[in-house]
């Protein structure tokens, strides 16, 4: 004979069963993970007519629903209704579409002076979370005092070895670095306008890491100018990217002999926020002298976003800038001790080093792979 609270019994097990069923019923497939929405640095060169440039929104991963995010320019070196036209609004990204683009009108003129900057900023994002709010225009203005030379945009399907060398090889590269550089697609290769240096964390020859460096020597080389690199630098512990020069003639007087132009270094767990730039030279290396600064960020990583990285160059001088903010310069007074290197032809390298003297070698909190972006070289004189 079952008891007279059966009915209440059942009531209980039916809800029991009920609830994790509906439970389980909003659970199942999941929720959508929220994206979350960039806007990339960019670098125009201005013209002398009025140009619309776009700067372009990001979203990662790409959302169902459809996402707006209201813009704003303001003002840096560059300002409103002289450099360029003042705009704001609601940029509309539609639903399961990977960017949008944010257009701005360049004003036409012809300066004497170089890079300018303004500035982009994104608020009020919905259905999406704010992952890079703002972005820099630096306008390049190569005008009456530079013109371009020599760039490579690297919008091709491979590295143009037209200009550029592969060099290869281990051993440690007077360093004491782990990688061994290859050549070829492995380590180096052109990817959406970009040329891309992979270092890897794999056996390459008698090495544990793999990665690449290239150079312009024998092929591009200058004395004196604007040399201006726009690349996202990597970043983790026991990492090595740099951006420089060496004079052409190594072969004949060896280093430092020939002279060194560090244009950005970054190194070892201070690579997020910190890179430096330095001139190196000496008649040997029991003379090797050197003069060098760093700039710090005041907020947030190098590798969240593309910077440029540039020095100007000139029989006098040699000045550091990071996104047009000058942190160190070399004068012709500076430059003791028997020998100035740095009135003669340099050739350009990228590489990517992996361990070595300065940075350390690679810890249990680094990650491979890393990638330096490089989104253009261009070389300006006048």
């Amino acid at each position: 004979m079952l008891p007279q609270n059966t009915p209440k019994l059942l009531t209980v097990v039916c809800l029991l069963l009920v609830i994790p069923f509906v439970y389980c019923k909003k659970s199942i497939g999941g929720n959508e993970a929220t994206s979350g929405i960039s806007i990339s640095n960019i670098s125009p060169v201005r013209d002398s007519v009025n140009t619309t440039i776009k700067l372009v929104v990001t979203v990662e991963p790409v959302s169902s629903k459809t996402i707006t995010v209201a813009y704003t320019t303001v003002d840096g070196t560059a300002k409103t209704n002289v450099d360029f036209v003042p705009t704001s609004g609601t940029l509309t990204i539609n639903a399961n579409a990977a960017s949008a683009e944010i257009p701005v009108q360049l004003i036409g003129r012809k300066l004497l002076s170089s890079t300018q900057d303004f500035t982009v900023k994104l608020s009020n994002a919905v259905n999406a979370n704010l992952k890079v709010d703002q972005a820099t225009v630096f306008i390049e203005n190569p005008g009456f005092d530079y013109q371009l030379v020599w760039s490579d945009e690297f919008n091709g399907t491979s590295v143009n070895t037209a200009d550029w060398n592969y060099e290869v090889g281990g051993g440690g590269w007077g360093n004491n670095e782990l990688q061994n550089y290859t050549s070829g697609t492995n380590n180096a290769y052109i990817e959406n306008g970009n040329l891309v240096i992979e270092a890897k964390k794999e056996r390459s020859g008698n090495n544990a890491y793999s990665s690449a460096r290239l150079t312009t020597k024998g092929k591009r080389k200058f004395t004196y100018g604007k040399i201006e690199i726009k690349a996202k630098v990597p970043a983790t512990a026991g990492l090595w990217p740099a951006i420089w020069m060496l004079g052409e003639n190594i072969d004949q007087v060896s280093w430092p002999s020939c002279g060194e132009i560090d244009i950005m270094e970054a190194i070892n767990k201070e690579t997020p926020s910190k890179i430096y730039g330095t001139a190196h030279w000496g008649i040997n290396t029991s003379t090797h002298l050197s003069k060098g600064s760093f700039y710090t960020l005041p907020s947030g990583y190098f590798s969240d976003n593309y910077h440029v990285f540039s020095v100007e160059w000139d029989a006098n001088s040699i000045v550091w800038f990071y996104d047009g903010n000058r942190f160190n310069s070399v004068n012709k007074v500076d430059v003791t001790g028997g020998n100035n290197p740095f009135n003669k032809d340099f050739f350009l390298i990228l590489n990517v080093a992996v361990g070595g003297n300065w940075p350390g070698s690679p810890d249990a909190t680094s990650i491979f792979p890393q990638k330096m972006m490089v989104d253009y070289v261009r070389v300006y004189q006048k």
